[in-house]
């Protein structure tokens, strides 16, 4: 999902109360969003728990079976103790 590069499951496809066009929410993997999958009240999708889930429109989003990200990908050896 962008901006951010943020991953997660799809959790609802179509119409957000009182916005325009179509939004898909997200449940993210890591609490970098900005609710719980509840926009204006309104419950519409499930994730983790509160900035786990984001509403995205479709041009921001990438689907796809993506591998797991390696935490210490970035590491190198001497970054080691």
């Amino acid at each position: 999902v962008g901006p951010g590069d943020r991953r997660g499951a799809v959790g609802y496809v179509g119409p957000v109360e009182g916005t325009e066009g179509t939004w898909i929410g997200v449940a993210l993997d890591e609490p970098q969003g900005l609710n719980d999958g509840t926009k204006n009240g309104k419950h519409y999708f499930d994730c983790t728990g509160n900035k786990y889930g984001c509403f995205s429109r479709p041009e921001n989003v990438e689907v796809g079976d993506f591998p797991e990200r390696d935490p210490f990908a970035c590491l190198d050896d001497e970054d080691e103790i």
